[in-house]
């Protein structure tokens, strides 16, 4: 397996490989001990959680039209900010935002976690 970062944080293969069989897998994300994992077709990304500057659940709202009807349906994002940037995953459920923001707390607590202000 190929693993790739955007982050300045190197790790070892071997701990990845280690880390990355026993995470939780929670929809797209497998979450580790040590990162935070996406699965893409050719690589998986990983996100150290030490790098993750900050991070909070975006919920969408799409409309859809239906033969009898209007229906809004939710769609969740879990967005982390990463040496500046925003990295956006698509969830399906709020629930695999939530535990995502959780391990994200719990394994990083300096990082805030969900809607902040910015100072002026």
């Amino acid at each position: 397996m190929r693993f790739k970062t955007n982050t300045t944080i190197a790790i070892p293969e071997e701990q990845l490989q280690a880390d990355y069989a026993a995470a939780q897998k929670q929809e797209k994300l497998k979450l580790g001990e040590k990162c935070l994992y996406i699965a893409h077709t050719l690589y998986t990304e990983y996100m150290p959680y030490e790098a993750i500057e900050r991070a909070y659940r975006r919920v969408e709202d799409v409309r859809g039209k239906l033969c009898c009807g209007v229906i809004t349906y939710e769609i969740h994002h879990l967005v982390m900010v990463i040496d500046g940037k925003e990295v956006t995953v698509l969830l399906e459920s709020k629930d695999a935002a939530q535990k995502a923001l959780e391990q994200i707390a719990d394994k990083n607590p300096k990082a805030p976690i969900g809607y902040h202000e910015k100072e002026k």
